[in-house]
């Protein structure tokens, strides 16, 4: 697997973190909230975490896409759906 398809990986997972930190940091019944150091609204904060949970998305797309597209061919046949029984 090339280097850029470990870094998409990591920065999946440091995003996620973030983005549990945030939500975890804010369980509470109040209407502001805060955001990592900042304090907010809860709509604010609902726009951050989608942010967060989109760029986490684009990350394991690129991640899995750049997977299979480095993959050696005998290691894929594994993965082949068309195989005769």
């Amino acid at each position: 697997m090339k280097i850029e398809s470990w870094i998409y990986l990591i920065l999946f997972f440091v995003l996620l973190g973030i983005a549990l930190a945030v939500g975890f940091q804010n369980l509470s019944w109040n209407w502001s909230a805060k955001i990592l150091w900042m304090s907010s609204n809860i709509f604010n904060l609902v726009l951050v975490v989608n942010i967060f949970w989109l760029l986490e998305g684009i990350f394991l797309t690129l991640f899995i896409k750049s997977f299979f597209t480095t993959i050696q061919r005998s290691e894929l046949s594994k993965f082949d759906l068309d195989r005769p029984l």
